[in-house]
């Protein structure tokens, strides 16, 4: 049985939401402080936002035009040929067999927080408990994730208003220390494209809601809309964000890490209700990646890149193996991370760089169609300038995609071949 269309406008909003508000939110602004500083994580997240929406235009047109369970991976190879879909297909996969579980502990770091556990020894338990949660949810089905989804918006308000109120006491004159240093920033290049690398994450999402777009109803006037209001929202909100925790260390609080977000709650039956809110909003983001993420395993089955199993659905339309397999690759993903040592934003890193690479190839997709629409070639070569400032940095780290993608098309031809042979 095929997927079936039940995103509308409203559903599917929410649903892009979700899947971008999450770790992205209350994981990164701590995480991209200790990697930078706090000036420069500010420029960083405006940065990120300016060079993304150029490419929701470009979503949002390619996504009504190309609609399938293969997502921004089929923008990709629409760029280039048929030949490449396999590669950008593994690429999807391989950057989110490893995302996903840094995700995944992004939420077990801040449920160790709220149940009062040493996250160094319970995050990755946990993370592996909301993996498998997230899986069985999806299970369900579509509409059951709807409510859920729909929620988190009213959720993320509430926590956004929480802090902001908390914080207001201290905002003032940290807020014109943060101004000064502002007008005189002078940009450590290096500084702030690893900043912006990380902060990248945060900014995922849509990409992860391009492998549902099969799923959407009347394609053509909902896409686009499901894209821009979302990302109006997010914006807005990831700004309000990152304005306050940075005045926030001005302050003189220790916002950084993973759960840094955590130091900005307060004390007592505040900071548990705002904390678990906070859990309960990062368990609707993973819902909603584990959503997407599964589509892309299901894709690659079906191009016979991965096992066919993968390519199935249920009489419901639920890719169930597909769902399955990749929850099991996510708990081997969250103990190798754990026993290793491994710093998460590497995952993160490994995980960008890959959806960058497809983002440059989906710019060349869009001009194939709009060619002769000069505001068209405006919007590339921002959406270019973007990418180039993006995938500059990484160097050796590109062999991992670069692997994926020769690994993808020697699949791909492979299957193509044993087709013609029987």
């Amino acid at each position: 049985m095929a997927l079936v269309r039940n995103l509308n406008s409203t559903n599917g909003t929410a649903l892009a939401i979700s899947m971008v508000i999450g770790s992205g939110l209350f994981g990164l602004p701590g995480l991209v402080i200790s990697e930078t500083n706090a000036v420069t994580a500010l420029f960083c997240w405006i940065l990120v936002a300016i060079c993304i929406a150029p490419t929701i235009h470009i979503f949002s047109e390619l996504g009504y035009r190309l609609a399938s369970s293969q997502g921004v991976a089929g923008f990709a190879a629409y760029a280039v040929g048929n030949w490449s879909r396999g590669g950008f297909s593994l690429i999807a996969c391989g950057a989110l067999a490893v995302g996903m579980p840094a995700f995944f502990m992004v939420i077990g770091a801040y449920a160790s927080e709220l149940l009062h556990l040493d996250p160094a020894s319970w995050r990755g338990p946990i993370a592996i408990a909301v993996a498998w949660f997230a899986t069985f949810m999806n299970l369900r089905g579509v509409h059951n994730l709807a409510i859920v989804n729909q929620l988190i918006v009213v959720s993320v308000l509430v926590i956004m208003a929480g802090i902001i109120g908390l914080s207001l006491n201290n905002l003032g004159p940290a807020s014109e220390a943060l101004a000064r240093e502002v007008v005189n920033y002078k940009p450590d290049i290096n500084l702030l494209w690893a900043g912006c690398v990380i902060v990248f994450w945060a900014f995922q999402g849509w990409e992860n809601l391009s492998f549902g777009l099969e799923e959407v109803r009347d394609p053509e006037r909902t896409i686009p809309r499901i894209y821009w209001f979302s990302f109006l929202i997010v914006v807005v909100v990831y700004l309000a964000f990152a304005w306050v925790i940075s005045a926030s260390v001005y302050a003189g609080v220790d916002a950084t890490g993973l759960s840094g977000l955590s130091a900005l709650l307060g004390t007592g039956p505040v900071k548990s209700v705002l904390l678990a809110t906070m859990v309960v909003v990062l368990i609707a983001n993973a819902n909603s990646w584990v959503f997407g993420a599964s589509r892309a395993f299901y894709a690659a089955g079906q191009l016979g890149l991965l096992s066919h199993a993968l390519g199935q659905t249920n009489g419901q339309g639920t890719p169930v193996v597909s769902l399955l397999s990749a929850a099991t690759l996510y708990t081997v993903f969250i103990g190798l991370i754990e026993i290793s040592g491994t710093s998460p934003s590497t995952a993160f890193m490994l995980t960008t760089q890959g959806f960058i690479i497809i983002f440059g190839f989906s710019i060349i997709a869009y001009l194939k169609f709009k060619r002769q629409v000069a505001g068209a070639w405006l919007i590339s070569a921002l959406a270019m300038i973007g990418w180039v400032f993006l995938v500059h940095g990484f160097n050796l780290m590109l062999i991992y995609p670069a692997a994926l993608f020769a690994i993808g098309c020697f699949r791909q031809a492979r299957a193509a071949s044993r087709q013609l042979q029987s």
